[in-house]
C-alpha cells in the first residue's frame, strides 16, 4: 500500500512517527508531504533512517500549511481556493492515483472540507468523507463507528454509505462478514429520527450488507446484541449514525472513566470520614484509582477524538 502523508501538524513535521511505522510494516510505501520551510529537517531525518526504509519514501514540499490557529471559517474558504498547502497536495496524490490512502497530522475540520471539495476526492468518488472511531468492547473486539463528527446533518443515503465504508474497513481488518447496525435510542422499529428510520429502509433493502437493526450504546460497548432483543443477534462490527450523534457518543465514551474515577474518590473520601482508614482501605483506594486511570488511558489512546 502507498500512503500520502501530510506530516505538518501543530508541533511541526511528524517524521519520526512515520519512520517508526515503516519499521513495523516492510511493504508500506510513503510519500511525505511537508512545508518548504521544513525541507532541511525532513530530508535530514529521512536520510538518518535505515536504507530499506529510505528506499520506500518519496518526498514532496509545498509553500504553505494549514494554520489551525487562524479563523476557521475564513481560513477554510481560502484553502478551498488554494491548492498550495501540504494537505491539498496529499489529497491530490490520492485523487491522481499515485497513492491508495492519505494520513494527516493537521486540522480535522480542514481535512473534511478539503477532501469533500470538488477539487479533491468528493467529485471523484461521489462520497462524503466520514470520521471513523474504533471502539473497544467488553467482548474483546473493536466496533467501527461512522460518522464520528464530520457530517452532523447527514442525510439517510449518506449514513447508509457510511455503513458501506465501515464494512470495507472491517473486512480489511480481518472481519469475515461484518454486521451493520444503526445507533438509536431504542432497538424497536420506529425508534429514532425520521432520517434514521429512512436510513433503516435503505439498509434493509441492501442485500450486500448483513444488517443487524438498531442498537443502543450499551450494545455497542458490549460488542454484541442478545437474541430476541430486536429480532437479530450476534456480534456488532459496524455502527452507522450521523456525525452529531456519533461525536456525542464518542465524547461520552471517553469521559466515562474519568467520571467513574472521580465518583469513586468522592465515595472513598466520604466513607473515610465515617470509618477510620485502615491500611486495607488505603490500598483499595489506590488500586481503584490506578485501575480507572489505566482504563481511561487505554480508551483515549484507542478511541481517539473527532
Amino acid at each position: 500500500m502507498h500512503i500520502a502523508c501530510d506530516i505538518e501538524g501543530d508541533k511541526g513535521p511528524q517524521v519520526q512517527g512515520v519512520i517508526m511505522a515503516m519499521e513495523q510494516d516492510s511493504e508500506c510505501q510513503l510519500t511525505l508531504v511537508a512545508a518548504d520551510e521544513h525541507r532541511g529537517t525532513v530530508v535530514g531525518r529521512v536520510l538518518g533512517a535505515k536504507r530499506e526504509i529510505r528506499e520506500r519514501i518519496q518526498m514532496s514540499f509545498m509553500p504553505e500549511i494549514v494554520d489551525s490557529s487562524r479563523n476557521r471559517a475564513l481560513h477554510l474558504r481560502e484553502m478551498l481556493r488554494n491548492n498550495q498547502t501540504t494537505m491539498s497536495e496529499a489529497l491530490s496524490i490520492v485523487r491522481n492515483g499515485n497513492a491508495d490512502a492519505m494520513l494527516t497530522s493537521g486540522s480535522t475540520a480542514a481535512f473534511v472540507a478539503l477532501s469533500a471539495s470538488r477539487h479533491h476526492l468528493g467529485k471523484s468518488i461521489g462520497l462524503h468523507p466520514a470520521l471513523m472511531a474504533k471502539i473497544p468492547t467488553l467482548k474483546g473486539h473493536d466496533v467501527f463507528l461512522l460518522d464520528a463528527g464530520a457530517n452532523p446533518n447527514a442525510k439517510p443515503n449518506e449514513i447508509a454509505a457510511f455503513s458501506e465504508l465501515g464494512v470495507l474497513w472491517a473486512k480489511s481488518q480481518g472481519v469475515q462478514k461484518p454486521s451493520v447496525s444503526l445507533l438509536a435510542n431504542g432497538v424497536e422499529l420506529g425508534k429514532g429520527t425520521e432520517e434514521l428510520q429512512e436510513t433503516m429502509k435503505i439498509l434493509q433493502t441492501n442485500k450486500n450488507l448483513h444488517f443487524n437493526g438498531n442498537v443502543e450504546p450499551e450494545h455497542v460497548i458490549a460488542g454484541e446484541i442478545e437474541e430476541g432483543t430486536n429480532g437479530h443477534a450476534g456480534d456488532i462490527n459496524v455502527v452507522a449514525t450521523d456525525g452529531h450523534t456519533g461525536n456525542i457518543f464518542l465524547k461520552m465514551y471517553q469521559a466515562a472513566p474519568k467520571g467513574f474515577l472521580e465518583f469513586s474518590k468522592q465515595e472513598l473520601k466520604r466513607r473515610s470520614l465515617i470509618h477510620p482508614k485502615t491500611w486495607i482501605q488505603i490500598v483499595s483506594a489506590k488500586a481503584v484509582s490506578g485501575l480507572f486511570r489505566e482504563t481511561r488511558r487505554k480508551l483515549k489512546d484507542r478511541v481517539g477524538a473527532a
